[in-house]
């Protein structure tokens, strides 16, 4: 994975990137990252906040109150789906309702790590302005010292991290 970017507009009052685009090169497909924190108006303002998947026959964008699939070619008609949920508010009650009945959750706690540990990955690339190499079942970055040395922090003391490089 690679990532660039950089704090333009909010230096002095937030520390990770106010621009950043990151590259990941999963097995599966390639993913593109990019945000902006900053600025005017969207050109597209209905679609400033969301997800695309881009698939050889149609390009589905996924936001909070929607869904919806562009076919490829012209003159395709646009499917919108409406989502009424409030996806927070669920996520949320199905984690109280995993507490109380003693019960998996919906979203597990691998997911949670999947999701967090390719975030500190991208911003580690960023920081480092190197490409990283994962190797997921060492949970080790591949050929970057600098890199492996911000995949753990200095402990306050006394307390001492569990990880043993």
């Amino acid at each position: 994975m690679t990532a660039a970017g950089g704090l333009y507009y909010l230096k002095e009052k937030i520390t990770t990137p106010d621009v950043l685009v990151a590259q990941f090169d999963f097995a599966s497909c390639p993913l593109t990252w990019r945000h902006r924190i900053w600025g005017a108006e969207e050109y597209a303002p209905e679609v400033a906040n969301g997800i695309f998947f881009y698939g050889e026959k149609e390009t589905i964008f996924v936001t909070d109150d929607r869904w919806e699939v562009l076919p490829k070619g012209k003159d395709k008609t646009k499917q919108v789906n409406p989502v009424k949920a409030n996806a927070g508010k669920l996520h949320m009650a199905d984690f109280l309702n995993a507490v109380r009945t003693r019960q998996p959750p919906g979203c597990l706690i691998e997911d949670a790590y999947q999701s967090t540990a390719t975030v500190k990955l991208a911003m580690i690339a960023y920081d480092t302005g190197c490409r990283i190499t994962w190797d997921a079942p060492q949970e080790q970055i591949l050929d970057q010292p600098a890199a492996v040395k911000l995949l753990q922090r200095e402990y306050r003391k006394p307390w001492k991290h569990p990880f043993v490089a």
